[in-house]
């Protein structure tokens, strides 16, 4: 019998047949073994002949095929996830390309953590998009890494993205896997529950996956209208992340006369359709003139509405729809217990501390002397050791120098007299007593 491979590698595909077979070509190139790595295709609804190609063809991996009626994206996950042998999964997209070392590097962030979520990095490859459209394509995709490379940083739902990530298979099947309801943020859901199960999130840059993107603006505006009945899904599942939502934060957003268009999503959803069409073709004239930052709002404008759409599919009036923020609101109940961390005692103990009880809230003090309350926040991973370091870095810094730091200094000493100097002028530009009003 041959022996499980250690990474399957899961990919759901719907008539994408000639794209799939150059993204498996990809993975034929990689620095992991192949004897160590399955893949597993899920033709999801195909009628272009992906199965018949794929059995034709030939890769030095193992590779298995499975067909089934159309269903969806999550549907094929999780059917591939069923079908797979590896302790790992890893899901790509089928318009993924990946770099030789993708798979190398989602097998080593897992080395010794069987709670890790990797996830990787999916520069854009831009082909159809021109213009203005194309960067701000771009902008997207970059914005939606770049908070991950701070170190120490405090993962979100969010960052959890089908198209490149990994997950030790005993977890997901412990999360329950995609959740079928879902056609649009699926992998945020799943975020969430891996996240409430104490999974341990990772970016890892080097898992580099090019994603062959061919999203026009018209498609931008239906995946906006999706991600509106998605999200409504997502706060009647799960209530604690409504305030993280637009579908919350919409309430009442926009001027005057931003939210007069933004209200015919509801009210007349025909007249709304007729103003789309006349700021898409002004967006063209913006565009022709070189004047970004009035097409880039209007841009936004058509975004929220199409969103708003999408909400409107499941509230068809915006009472509704207010009716539900209010009443979710009204019986959220967020509140967690505040964990004390007192630097005092050493940062070799206060990591211990975060690592053993994990908090979602912390009062950070020296002593007597509060630091810093840091409160829950919905959809946001709990406190971990590893947090504590960057986190005294970059945002407790100067009250730990005033209250830890500045205290235990000679001034006797020529040296020290002179660190104190410094750091008393670094420490007199500050309004610390408004800080302390703030973080209390």
């Amino acid at each position: 019998m041959t022996p499980a491979p250690r990474i399957s590698i899961i990919i759901p595909t719907h008539n994408r047949k000639t794209l799939l077979l150059e993204n498996l070509q990809a993975l034929a190139q990689q620095t992991f073994p192949s004897s160590d790595m399955e893949v597993v295709v899920v033709a999801d609804g195909c009628s272009d002949g992906t199965a018949q190609a794929l059995l034709n063809a030939s890769f030095p991996f193992a590779l298995r095929v499975a067909e089934q009626a159309p269903q969806g994206p999550s549907s094929a996950r999780n059917h591939g996830a069923r079908l797979a042998r590896g302790e790992i999964l890893l899901f790509l997209d089928d318009d993924i390309e990946a770099s030789p070392y993708l798979v190398q590097a989602h097998a080593e962030a897992h080395a010794g953590q069987p709670r890790r979520v990797a996830i990787g990095y999916l520069p854009p490859i831009l082909q159809a998009q021109t213009g203005f459209f194309r960067e701000e394509l771009r902008g997207w995709w970059e914005a939606m890494f770049s908070p991950m490379l701070v170190p120490g940083y405090r993962y979100r739902y969010s960052n959890l993205l089908t198209g490149n990530f990994s997950v030790a298979a005993s977890l997901f099947h412990e999360a329950g896997g995609f959740d079928l309801q879902f056609r649009c943020h699926e992998d945020y859901e799943l975020g969430w529950r891996l996240i409430k199960l104490g999974a341990i999130f990772q970016f890892v840059p080097q898992a580099l996956g090019y994603h062959h993107e061919n999203t026009l603006m018209e498609r931008t505006f239906q995946r906006k209208q999706d991600e509106g009945q998605a999200d409504v899904l997502l706060s009647r599942k799960h209530p604690e992340l409504l305030p993280t939502l637009q579908v919350a934060r919409l309430v009442n957003y926009g001027s005057f006369f931003t939210r007069k268009f933004y209200n015919l999503a509801f009210d007349r959803p025909a007249m709304g359709e007729r103003v789309s069409r006349f700021l898409a073709r002004l967006m063209k004239l913006m565009e022709k003139w070189g004047l970004y930052y009035r097409w880039q709002k209007l841009l936004e404008i058509l975004l929220v509405y199409n969103y708003l759409r999408g909400v409107a599919k499941v509230f068809p009036t915006r009472a509704e729809w207010h009716d539900f923020v209010r009443q979710t609101h009204a019986h959220l109940i967020w509140g967690k217990p505040e964990m004390t961390i007192d630097l005092a005692e050493g940062l070799d103990t206060a990591q211990a501390l975060l690592d053993q009880y994990r908090p979602d809230a912390v009062k950070f003090v020296y002593e007597q002397h509060v630091l810093r309350r840091e409160p829950a926040y919905p959809g946001v991973e709990s406190f971990r050791g590893d947090h504590l370091r960057v986190y005294l870095a970059y945002v407790l810094r100067d009250a730990y120098l005033r209250w830890a730091v500045r205290p235990n200094r000679d001034e006797t000493d020529p040296q020290e007299a002179l660190f104190v100097q410094l750091l008393d002028r670094h420490l007199a530009q500050l309004n610390y007593e408004q800080i302390l009003t703030e973080t209390n």
